[in-house]
């Protein structure tokens, strides 16, 4: 998942709530590690992946990309909570 380094212990809640919040609307948040599986057993042959790591800079723009995200779900997380 979105790893803080160094640790965070309100990053650490932001992503168990995310977690919770997708979980409890049918949504895999982790697909993308098992996307390749799936294609495969579905009968796709030759797939391929090409995993992709984003790392930002403390001074880059989409350092917060995911707390911005969250905050933008943060209503529905929260009656998921409740």
């Amino acid at each position: 998942m979105v790893l803080c380094d160094p640790p965070l212990p309100a990053w650490d809640t932001m992503i168990r709530a995310f977690l919770g919040y997708s979980l409890a609307n049918g949504i895999d948040p982790l697909i993308g590690r098992r996307i390749a599986r799936l294609l495969r057993t579905s009968g796709l042959e030759d797939v391929r992946i090409n995993p992709l790591i984003h790392i930002y800079d403390v001074s880059h723009s989409r350092r917060t990309i995911f707390p911005q995200f969250a905050r933008n779900l943060r209503d529905r997380i929260w009656r998921t909570e409740s």
